[in-house]
């Protein structure tokens, strides 16, 4: 295990610093997204890329389908490209926060054969420059460190590029900031990590399982990999009520369910149905000896629990690679994994 030194601590403060301005970020991704020019605004759009590059690409799903803007998203995280959609001629957006993703390269790759309307996001690498050299649209993302750090800023950029076609469309700044200067988020971050710092608590050297609503998928994807990655935390998402069904069989059954943490997050577009399932989940989970952590999204709009979410999710790693004392910027694993993986 890597432990802390100075400039690891030294990288933590910066990095908490970095997710204080979620806001700015989401902000700054939306202008940026709604004055693009010269790409048709299609009904269906393929979002490729992997791991926390992806993740922006999947909370403006979950937007999508909740206020209702008529747009089709797919979330394609593999090789090339689905077939089954080749034929519709979607708009593909690669996401790739090094620009040398090999599965995003190959969607790339696989939308320039098929003539496809076709963007591109990155930062630097091979991704940039084929865009580039094929003059494919690029907006470059900004600087984030890591890619999980980069998310509000792509969840802003496809927000406002399809905004004005929301049926329910919600404007900038009074309804999404509330009022509040966009260059801080919509609470004040001391109560986003005084909860973060309560939940790393819990959670410590324990293992997560993260429990949403379908609906809110695309959370459960932004904690496991800011739990796994930041903290070095094994964290697996899941959905209810997918998990009644299963997986409570085998949690009855583990000596072992001390060494887990349920984090359950809830507050989002509940049916009382679905509020009486997550009541009765949450106390079944506790009846069985697991620890299990209510967390409620906060916000007056969808938006705004999303961006609370994300915020949370993203302190909360941070909080526990301090408690930890690992340093959240790790990767030798991945980048020795990725060297062995362009080997002939």
């Amino acid at each position: 295990m890597v432990h802390i030194h100075k400039t690891h601590m030294e990288q933590l403060t910066s990095l908490f610093a970095y997710v204080e301005r979620i806001g700015e970020q989401f902000h700054h991704g939306y202008t940026q997204g709604a004055s693009i020019r010269g790409i048709a605004r299609k009904r269906r759009i393929v979002c490729a890329g992997m791991g926390g590059s992806i993740l922006g690409a999947e909370c403006f799903q979950t937007l999508a389908l909740s206020e209702r803007i008529p747009v089709h998203v797919t979330i394609w995280q593999t090789y090339g490209l689905p077939h089954e959609v080749l034929a519709l001629r979607p708009l593909v957006c690669c996401i790739s926060y090094s620009g040398n993703t090999e599965e995003t390269l190959s969607a790339f790759d696989t939308a320039r054969n098929h003539s496809l309307p076709l963007m591109a996001f990155s930062t630097d690498g091979v991704l940039l420059r084929k865009a580039k050299n094929a003059h494919v649209i690029h907006p470059v993302i900004p600087d984030a460190i890591v890619p999980r750090f980069s998310v509000a800023y792509m969840f802003g950029f496809l927000t406002g590029m399809y905004d004005k076609q929301s049926v329910n469309p919600v404007k900038l700044p009074s309804a999404l900031f509330n009022g509040v200067n966009p260059n801080h988020i919509f609470l004040a971050q001391k109560q986003i990590r005084k909860k973060a710092r309560e939940i790393a608590r819990v959670i410590n050297s324990t293992r997560c399982l993260v429990y949403t609503i379908p609906a809110l998928t695309s959370l459960g994807h932004v904690w496991e990999i800011n739990l796994n990655e930041t903290a070095k935390t094994l964290a697996f998402a899941d959905d209810i009520p997918d998990i009644d069904h299963h997986a409570l069989a085998a949690l009855a059954w583990q000596k072992s369910v001390k060494d887990f943490t349920a984090l359950v997050i809830r507050g989002f577009e509940e049916s009382p149905a679905m509020r009486k399932r997550l009541k009765l989940s949450e106390q079944t989970l506790r009846s069985i000896g697991l620890k299990t952590i209510s967390i409620q999204l906060e916000g007056k709009t969808i938006r705004e629990k999303i961006l609370f979410g994300l915020a949370l999710a993203q302190m909360t790693g941070l909080e526990l690679a301090k408690i930890k004392r690992v340093n959240p910027l790790e990767t030798k694993i991945q980048e020795r994994f990725k060297k062995q993986l362009r080997k002939p």
